[in-house]
Order: structure tokens, then C-alpha cells, then sequence
């Protein structure tokens, strides 16, 4: 499996309606990258499906490990992205920095670079609260 970095990477399994509720359900990986984890927890989507997602940072080789109600292993590689793609939000002093985040959309979008970004970078400070 590879994808770019900065992309969500999704899990998708099915199996049988969990018992009780469907909010607190059993569903967790272990993402690991150059021994750093990321422990992600998953969710019950609906019709026997379910979910776990993960913004990789950095380019490279990940493994995954899915234990609860699923298990599965595996791994994925991500590529760098493009120059001018950026990450999540990030502070800057006392403003927030809000960057390109690709999102797994099928819509069409008015920024021709990349449709699949949400948004351009901007700048919000306290001037922008209501």
C-alpha cells in the first residue's frame, strides 16, 4: 500500500454489529515508524463496518497493528509530498497557522493545484474570533 504524505490512511474492515454501544467499541492499532508509535483508536461506521485512521508526517515505512474486535497487520509506505503541500495546524506565537490538509473527498473543488485540499494556508488571530 503506498500513498502521499500528509493523506489520511483509512483501515476499512467488516464484521458483525458490535453489542451494546456502538460508540464504545474495542478497536485500536499501534503505528509504528524508526520506533516511534502512534496508538490510533478505531470506530463502528455503520452495516458491520469499521474504521481506523491515520495522518502519516513523515515519509517512510509504517507498520500497523489492529487488536480488538479486528486484528490485522501490515504496513504502508509513504511518499514526500508535493513541495508546496503543507501539514496540520500548527501555533505560531500566539496565532494559528492553518495549512493545506488533503482530505479523502471525491468532490470537486475551485483550487485547480490540488483538489483534493480543503483549504489555502491563512493565518488566524485573536482578530478573527467571534
Amino acid at each position: 500500500m503506498s500513498m502521499t504524505q500528509y493523506e489520511w490512511f483509512e483501515l476499512v474492515f467488516s464484521s458483525a454489529e458490535p453489542k451494546g454501544s456502538f460508540v464504545q467499541i474495542p478497536l485500536h492499532a499501534a503505528i509504528e515508524k524508526d520506533g516511534r508509535t502512534w496508538n490510533v483508536d478505531g470506530f463502528y461506521s455503520g452495516k458491520g463496518c469499521y474504521r481506523l485512521r491515520f495522518l502519516p508526517e513523515q515519509a517512510g515505512v509504517y507498520r500497523y497493528h489492529v487488536y480488538g474486535c479486528v486484528e490485522a497487520e501490515g504496513s504502508f509506505s509513504v511518499e514526500p509530498a508535493e513541495p508546496d503541500s503543507h501539514g496540520i495546524v500548527r501555533t505560531a506565537g500566539t496565532r494559528f497557522v492553518f495549512l493545506l490538509i488533503p482530505y479523502p473527498s471525491n468532490k470537486k473543488s475551485k483550487y485547480k493545484k490540488n483538489p483534493r485540499f480543503l483549504a489555502k494556508s491563512r493565518i488566524f488571530g485573536p482578530s478573527d474570533w467571534i
